[in-house]
């Protein structure tokens, strides 16, 4: 039987990953519709430049810092996280919070990426920056509904929570009463905490992908790669993309897909390497 090592499987990764992503955007632009394979060009393109990152990872250089500095760095992050919440709290300046106090916060991060050799510590301190945006967009907003996709669903909750039966669910997408798997997480939420349904959709999506998604992601690196600091480098810049963050306060079914997927994958690629180990 064929094993493929670890060190083949780092190898191979960015190359398979790669063509692989490359071919399926050509063949959905050729079968499907083109404006569909372009919008899917971002995962070629980020495949891409984790293979320029990783292929070029320096552990040549080294940095001399004080270890008091270090630690102030790492309180920074968090006074940076509770400045930004009470900031918005109390003056409602969203605008002002993401253009001075979270640049800061990530400036932060990144001083502690390179000067020293990262620990997992690094990891919540990347979820607390990476809650800011959302968290701030839902202390502002009085009702934030994305494209509408959020009424609908609050609709379907109610009529879940009225009846007590996923059957209930009806309107312009009745497939949901087939697959009513978000609504009733939302609706269990709601009975649990108390909250409204809009309240229970937006923490839902909060919770999920600062909770799950980072640290998800990060795991899967770790599992593939199996190095600390590109995982914690990949898990910053995961926290950084627009449409991670954006459907994090826009939470419909669909995008809980991500968290499942990256679960998924990290999972199969740890068992994986367990039973290599076990040969």
């Amino acid at each position: 039987m064929y094993r493929v090592s670890p060190s083949s499987l780092r190898r191979i990764f960015y190359p398979l990953g790669l063509s692989a992503a490359g071919l399926t955007v050509l063949l959905v632009s050729g079968f499907v519709d083109v404006s569909i394979g372009i919008r899917g060009f971002y995962v070629v393109f980020g495949i891409l430049l984790g293979a320029v990152v990783y292929y070029n990872y320096d552990t040549s250089v080294s940095w001399r810092v004080s270890d008091r500095l270090l630690r102030w760095s790492s309180k920074g992050v968090y006074l940076v996280f509770f400045a930004s919440i009470v900031t918005v709290v109390l003056i409602e300046r969203r605008l002002l919070v993401l253009l001075t106090l979270l640049p800061l916060g990530y400036l932060l991060l990144a001083f502690r990426l390179m000067v020293r050799e990262p620990t997992k510590k690094l990891l919540p301190e990347i979820v607390a920056l990476f809650t800011v945006p959302p968290l701030s967009k839902y202390l502002t907003t009085g009702f934030y509904f994305g494209d509408g996709d959020i009424l609908f669903h609050i609709l379907h909750v109610n009529q879940l929570l009225s009846r007590g039966t996923a059957a209930a669910i009806h309107g312009p997408v009745d497939q949901y009463r087939v697959f009513p798997g978000y609504h009733l997480l939302v609706g269990n939420l709601h009975l649990f905490t108390d909250l409204s349904v809009y309240d229970s959709i937006l923490s839902l999506g909060i919770i999920t992908y600062s909770l799950l998604v980072i640290p998800l992601l990060f795991l899967l690196s770790q599992v593939v790669l199996r190095r600390l600091s590109l995982s914690l480098s990949i898990a910053l810049g995961a926290s950084l993309v627009y449409s991670i963050s954006y459907h994090t306060t826009y939470l419909f079914p669909q995008s809980l897909v991500v968290p499942l997927l990256s679960s998924s994958s990290s999972s199969c690629f740890d068992s994986l390497r367990r039973r290599r180990r076990a040969r």
